[in-house]
């Protein structure tokens, strides 16, 4: 059996065309390459709450759903409780409360709070920033549930107006945010 049998070119042939799809498939687009916008209708900014307590060592607590961070108003940043790898920093000043989450050594989540003169609400203007540098802004409000002035106590934070980015390019080493997107491009 040589070289120029039949049944050995034709298994070359085979075996060529074999890698020829897969080094074209290894080259084609991912799936979730492309332009991609928000789709209002489907997508809610849910309600939750928050709670931001004083602690009697006199660092602060805060508290979403399963996170926990604990931080002084000095603007350096602390582990978070539950994800060493991530921090939070936070400064005070008369009535404004600045909120920076970071993760890896970057700055992932920019807040700010704006205490109403009353002290039942706030104002709040998030800003998620994204590893390509992209920063996407929304705001929200929240209302007093429990506690009596300042920022310490707990906090229903309304639905978030849309975010002031509603598209999102992405590439093939990245997947779209988690919101109801429609590809347009």
């Amino acid at each position: 059996m040589g070289i120029n049998d039949r049944g050995t070119v034709i298994g070359l042939r085979f075996i060529g065309i074999i890698l020829c799809v897969m080094a074209i498939t290894a080259r084609a687009a991912s799936p979730w390459d492309g332009l991609w916008y928000l789709d209002k209708a489907k997508n809610r900014f849910a309600e939750h709450h928050v709670t931001l307590e004083r602690l009697p060592n006199g660092m602060w607590q805060y508290t979403e759903g399963g996170s926990v961070a604990v931080f002084a108003l000095d603007g350096r940043p602390y582990p978070e409780a539950n994800a060493p790898d991530f921090t939070m920093t936070a400064r005070l000043s008369r009535n404004t409360l600045e909120l920076v989450e970071s993760g890896n050594g970057r700055a992932m989540q920019r807040d700010r709070w704006e205490l109403a003169p009353d002290g039942r609400s706030l104002l709040i203007t998030g800003t998620r920033i994204y590893p390509d540098g992209r920063e996407v802004t929304s705001r929200s409000t929240a209302t007093r549930v429990d506690g009596e002035s300042g920022f310490a106590g707990k906090w229903k934070i309304a639905a978030a107006s849309e975010p002031s980015d509603t598209t999102q390019r992405t590439s093939s080493k990245e997947t779209p945010a988690p919101q109801y997107l429609v590809r347009i491009g």
